[in-house]
């Protein structure tokens, strides 16, 4: 699932310089599973969601099998469990995600307060319990069997742009020590330099591979208005490029590599003249090297 007409003919116009990349094309959804029972009986679309999940997964797959990092452009973050699980099979402890997003993500089906798939990703993976009976019960069961849930484990998440938490997340967040969620509040203290000074030093020493999950709405909606669950207060523009080199400089350093990356929530439909796809084309490009002066 692209972000509309700048799907991947605009990245691989703003990165080619950089990186080789290949369009391995859409995941085709049958529109025929998105009906109100589906929506209204236990967690929404989940035919829908199961499928989609499934073949990402296999594509992944065949794309790591490969010896290539995968890059997914997508619609809801609910995704980034399919590729995630693979490469967590690869590289077990060794493999530390980034969740760059306002929101955890870190819900159950009992904890979630809407019950949206898109806020439960880390919970599949981690392999949280449903806290619920019946249908959504053996639901989430399939899902967190399908995305091999329990292999990732709590403490290899680290989040940057928090501003909305739940209060289920809230608690589990707690769990872990300094260093693993960083809110706005910490970027407004501390600066986002520091805050991936920090995080730079925690993954040199504790990881080999690293995936990187970026959630447009972590941005402004001034500047990402093409998202389902916009949150104000977010990055500006420069502090998400500003993110991007840096993690780029880390990267350059080869003290762990980039084993994969998706970019996601950008919806066509709520966007506006495609300011948000091409908002998360720049992103990527700096990402691989682009810079205001070159390479």
């Amino acid at each position: 699932m692209g972000p509309g007409a700048l799907r991947l003919g605009g990245l691989i116009e703003a990165i080619r310089p950089y990186r080789e990349v290949t369009d391995c094309g859409d995941i085709q959804i049958d529109l025929s599973l998105f009906t109100p029972e589906a929506k209204q009986s236990g967690i929404p679309y989940f035919s829908a969601l199961k499928g989609v999940l499934t073949e990402l997964r296999a594509r992944t797959q065949l794309t790591v099998d490969a010896g290539r990092v995968p890059l997914m452009l997508g619609g809801e973050h609910t995704l980034s469990s399919a590729p995630l699980s693979v490469l967590a099979e690869k590289y077990g402890k060794d493999l530390a995600v980034i969740w760059i997003d306002a929101h955890a993500d870190l819900n159950n089906p009992k904890s979630s307060p809407s019950g949206n798939p898109h806020g439960m990703p880390i919970g599949s993976l981690i392999g949280l319990e449903s806290g619920v009976d019946d249908l959504v019960d053996s639901q989430w069961k399939e899902w967190v069997k399908l995305v091999s849930g329990g292999i990732l484990s709590l403490d290899q998440f680290h989040w940057i742009g928090l501003r909305d938490v739940d209060h289920g997340e809230r608690d589990r967040l707690r769990e872990l020590p300094t260093g693993h969620a960083y809110s706005m509040h910490d970027i407004d203290r501390k600066s986002l330099i520091n805050v991936w000074s920090e995080l730079d030093a925690k993954l040199t020493k504790d990881c080999k591979a690293l995936y990187i999950s970026f959630d447009v709405d972590v941005l402004d909606p001034v500047l990402a208005p093409g998202v389902g669950t916009a949150v104000r207060g977010g990055l500006t523009y420069r502090e998400a490029h500003l993110l991007a080199e840096l993690m780029c400089e880390s990267l350059a350093r080869q003290n762990y590599e980039l084993v994969g990356l998706d970019v996601v929530e950008v919806s066509p439909i709520d966007d506006q003249k495609n300011e948000t796809a091409k908002m998360a084309i720049e992103w990527i490009a700096s990402l691989f090297g682009r810079t205001i002066l070159g390479a």
